[in-house]
């Protein structure tokens, strides 16, 4: 399943860098990276997300199993 999102912000955290996508949800996506990342603030990216690698959680902000 490949997805598609905007860039909102990034972190660039040494050995990780965060990108926070707009994608039409209520809260940005956050995707974790490996290394620096160089994406700005309105790229678009492309993701595939990894079925075992991804978080999810309620509306309050509790884990789904």
């Amino acid at each position: 399943m490949a997805l598609s999102g905007t860039v909102i912000h990034t972190e660039n955290l040494g050995a990780d860098s965060y990108v926070y996508l707009e994608m039409g949800t209520e809260e940005p996506v956050v995707v974790r990276l490996d290394g620096p990342n160089t994406y700005h603030s309105g790229d678009i990216v492309h993701i595939s997300p990894m079925d075992d690698k991804i978080h999810r959680f309620d509306g309050a902000g509790k884990p789904l199993a």
